[in-house]
């Protein structure tokens, strides 16, 4: 149901919800949100700008998505870009790397962009140049888009 879905200017995807977001009652809950809202806010964007969402609903994050997955639930994010009229998509995480169709088909409806996930900068704090790189990118094509 894509009714409750703000008009946003990026839509922020992870593949699936993280076993503390079931607990905590939202996604990107706990350090990750904290991390994720830091470094949109580090771009210029409030997190009332992003429409937060998880490719699967229901997968188990210990679980990796296959294709026939990933596809199945493409039309669902197509429905919420349209819905939130976002500019760019920014996926978050290492699932999406092998799932090169049903991205490109999100890409024709709004500019994707990929970093790792703010779980793994935590993890892997050595990763977050490259997000940092990939996220100025998003913030150029954001402020020349207007």
């Amino acid at each position: 149901d894509v009714s409750g879905i703000r008009p946003a200017d990026v839509m922020v995807v992870s593949v699936c919800p993280a076993p503390e977001d079931h607990l905590a009652g939202q996604l990107f809950s706990g350090s990750v949100g904290v991390l994720l809202d830091n470094m949109l806010s580090a771009i210029g964007l409030t997190p009332e700008q992003a429409h937060k969402t998880v490719w699967l609903k229901t997968a188990d994050i210990a679980a990796r998505p296959d294709e026939a997955q990933i596809q199945a639930a493409l039309p669902q994010m197509q429905a919420e870009l349209a819905a939130s009229r976002a500019r760019a998509v920014l996926l978050l995480g290492q699932a999406f790397t092998p799932q090169q169709a049903a991205v490109q088909t999100l890409s024709a409806q709004a500019r994707c962009f990929h970093i790792p996930h703010p779980a793994r900068l935590l993890r892997q704090p050595q990763l977050k140049r490259q997000a940092w790189e990939e996220l100025q990118k998003l913030q150029q094509f954001l402020e020349q888009a207007v």
